[in-house]
């Protein structure tokens, strides 16, 4: 699997998770989807990254019922180590 989105750090770090681990996901706004989220799983979870708290998370959230929030840098290593439990955040 190639890297498809890496705008920002917070996205490069799980995305390389979710690729390392082998875990299936689209890109939303590639896909013409409106959730404004950053990652769609194969199996419907959504992942949304941020560096910082923002209001529009609230729509986001919103938009699906399932929802993954990663905010920051060092939650988004924890969240790879947890994929990949041989990388240490």
């Amino acid at each position: 699997m190639t890297r498809k989105h890496r705008r920002d750090p917070v996205e490069a770090i799980v995305e390389d998770a979710l690729i390392k681990a082998n875990i299936g996901y689209t890109i939303p706004a590639q896909q013409h989807f409106s959730s404004g989220l950053d990652f769609r799983l194969d199996n419907g979870i959504y992942i949304e990254c941020k560096q910082m708290y923002t209001p529009r998370i609230e729509k986001q959230m919103a938009s699906q019922d399932q929802v993954i929030v990663i905010q920051g840098i060092e939650s988004a290593k924890f969240f790879a180590s947890l994929l990949n439990p041989k990388t240490t955040p």
